[in-house]
């Protein structure tokens, strides 16, 4: 605002100037006109005329003008003064105070504010503002600030790093903020320096005052965390060894590693700086790696506890030699370890812990192999600990569902969780009510030519009535947790033999295949419920397929062996799906009386471009040729993969490039379709 007042200050006084110039010309212009005429006439304008002024007029004409020049000046002088003075006035009249210096630095001006707050009453007083009871201003910083100022053009403004701190006589500080800008010297000598000096001193102790309380709060942590630790020390004191009892809580003893208490200490002694990424803190971006061993209990009740344990010693160590640096080792709980490291470090970490699967620790004489499951999640600073731990843990639960070496925490999957909770408690009522429903997903010969449909598997759906049609993933892991398992399973069985006698009936000779889990095969129940519907709807031999996983086959060989064994006496027909996403070895699956491998989809996906996935296909097409196992292609989506799996030899196709799953009528009606198109 005072930067603004003195521009119009500037402007008020020069235009004033140049009028009184002009009025002075005009008028001594006049006067040497007036005298031509007086003096006998003639046109003023002629040179003639001019040369011919009498000399006595010439004094007259020069003393007026030179006393309408002295008027003026002396009219330009006041004004000027006044200005000066009103602009003055108005610069004292402001809080802010404000420092002015000629060209060469020294004082031309020092507002009343400035005064009134630094206690200096006048210019003779401050000698040198700028130094002097200044604290933090010596002659070598004034002198190279007044280096840069000097440079400084017309108008810019500059401004110093750091406040000012002026010290008044009875020793109170104050703290100003210094803007400093060039302007125009309105009698025209050069220029002046404008210096507005704002006093943030109630600033500074405002903020001097947050961090005093600050301290004083840090203090009083520091003094809680002692008071604590005293605490625990004393209630301590009764043991043998207070600092083993204290690392006991926080490290595993065999190991040495972080346990979950371990995990939370981190976040109050190493989680300030910057060799971790946890979850919850700032600037957090890593991932978590759970590294979990399903079958370590085996070990506990075969071998003994102290095997065990030293097999828990020999895994720690190969995963430490896959980490970096950066990454912290913790063992969550007596099978489990978790991984903290870096996002830029995740893969080549992800590369090394899977690689460790099927290794081997060796504790004389055993040679114990290293089956573990992997899971990956996301650390940032939007989750806790716990939140991302539970993450972990969720995703652990779908990996051994799906029987999965490797899996990642996907966004929904809490979400899926909290439904798949929801639905445990409605599977009851969905029995009750009918709301479960079979699906059909037709399966074509690709050794025909003309791609016949040869039969079809069985799909449970769940006519959800607020959810909409739901499909096995949604719910089939809550089913075969609960005690609706049983009831589930025999629904499946009725009604696929139910579908197979309808398309009998009407014409269709099927084989209908449907999927049994792990628990099945061992449910002795289920066995007489096979029997009964078989004898009792005269089911010929293989009209009735079992769907195994190959990854239930890696639980226990000998007594599927046993259980596949004895499902055959019924004379139905076994498949093992998902063939190659489990871990069992070739030798195990030859033991297995089955009649059908079913490749996964994941062999098929692009296998018209993927050398690798020709290779196996074609090699599990001559493995199975020689056991006289018929080959299934699952997942077929493009033609082109249709055309190399014929081409491999494989028997039997099934994908949406063929069909979706279709509701028992609509599979009819597609019968009926392909029957008519056969017969023209």
């Amino acid at each position: 605002m005072g930067q603004l007042m003195y521009e119009s200050f500037l402007f008020k006084v020069f235009l004033p100037i140049w009028s009184w110039v002009a009025i002075t010309v005009t008028l001594a212009v006049l006067v040497v006109v007036g005298s031509i005429i007086y003096s006998g006439g003639g046109d003023p304008f002629d040179p003639l005329t001019l040369v011919s002024i009498p000399a006595s007029t010439i004094p007259t004409t020069f003393i007026a003008t030179y006393w309408i020049l002295s008027k003026g000046e002396r009219q330009r002088k006041v004004l000027i003064e006044k200005q000066i003075s009103s602009f003055k006035t108005f610069l004292d009249s402001q809080s802010t105070a404000i420092l002015i210096q000629r060209e060469d630095f020294s004082w031309y001006y020092v507002s009343d504010a400035y005064q009134a707050q630094t206690g200096l009453s006048s210019i003779d007083d401050l000698k040198d503002p700028l130094h002097g009871c200044w604290e933090n201003r010596d002659a070598e910083t004034v002198h190279k600030d007044r280096e840069v100022l000097r440079d400084l053009p017309t108008g810019v403004v500059s401004e110093l790093a750091e406040p000012l701190v002026f010290r008044k006589a009875m020793g109170d500080r104050l703290y100003f903020k210094v803007k400093s800008k060039w302007i125009e010297n309105p009698n025209g000598e050069g220029r002046l320096l404008l210096n507005n000096l704002e006093n943030i001193t109630e600033l500074v102790a405002q903020q001097q005052r947050i961090q005093d309380q600050a301290n004083i709060l840090e203090n009083q942590k520091e003094e809680l965390a002692e008071a604590l630790e005293k605490q625990v020390e004393l209630s301590l004191a009764v043991q043998e060894s207070n600092q083993a009892l204290i690392d006991s809580l926080l490290i595993n003893e065999r190991t040495g590693l972080p346990n979950y208490r371990g995990i939370k200490h981190l976040y109050d002694v190493e989680s300030t700086t910057a060799q971790i990424a946890l979850p919850g803190q700032p600037d957090a971006r890593g991932s978590l790696f759970l590294f979990a061993l399903p079958k370590f209990s085996e070990i506990q009740q075969m071998l003994s506890l102290e095997v065990a344990a030293q097999f828990i010693v020999g895994v720690a160590e190969l995963i430490k030699q896959c980490l970096r640096k950066e990454s912290v080792l913790t063992q969550i709980s007596a099978d489990q370890f978790c991984i903290f490291t870096h996002a830029d470090k995740s893969m080549a970490i992800q590369d090394g812990l899977l690689l460790l699967n099927r290794s081997v620790v060796e504790i004389a004489p055993h040679k114990l192999p290293v089956d573990s499951v992997l899971i990956e999640a996301p650390c940032n600073q939007d989750s806790t600990l716990d939140e991302t731990l539970s993450r972990v843990f969720l995703a652990y639960q779908d990996a051994l569902r799906l029987k999965r070496p490797f899996h990642r925490y996907e966004p929904g999957l809490t979400d899926r969780r909290k439904e798949s909770t929801q639905y445990a408690g409605e599977l009851e009522r969905a029995l009750e009510n009918g709301e479960f429903e079979l699906f059909f997903q037709p399966k074509y010969s690709l050794q025909d030519g003309a791609r016949s449909i040869i039969g079809a598997e069985s799909l449970i759906r769940w006519n959800h009535p607020a959810d909409g049609l739901l499909t096995p993933g949604q719910f089939i892991d809550i089913v075969e947790n609960s005690n609706a398992r049983r009831a589930v399973s025999e629904f499946v069985i009725r009604n696929s033999v139910k579908a197979f006698c309808e398309l009998r009936d009407l014409g269709f000779k099927q084989q209908i295949s449907l999927n049994l889990s792990s628990y099945d095969l061992t449910d002795l129940s289920l066995y007489s419920v096979i029997d009964r519907l078989i004898n009792e709807n005269a089911i010929g031999s293989r009209d009735l397929q079992l769907e195994v996983l190959e990854s239930d086959t890696s639980h226990d060989v000998d007594t599927l062996q046993r259980a596949i064994a004895a499902l055959k006496v019924y004379d139905v027909s076994i498949a093992l799906d998902d063939f190659g996403t489990g871990r069992s070895s070739l030798s195990y699956i030859s033991k297995l009386p089955i009649d059908t491998l079913k490749i996964d989809r994941s062999f098929i996906q692009d296998i018209d471009s993927s050398e690798q996935n020709q290779i196996i296909v074609e090699s599990i097409v001559e493995i199975a040729g020689r056991f006289g196992w018929k080959v299934v292609a699952e997942g077929i989506e493009r033609e082109e993969e249709a055309q190399v799996c014929t081409r491999f030899g494989v028997a039997v196709g099934q994908g949406y490039l063929l069909s979706r799953p279709l509701r028992f009528s609509d599979y009819v009606e597609k019968l009926e379709r392909e029957k008519s198109s056969h017969s023209v």
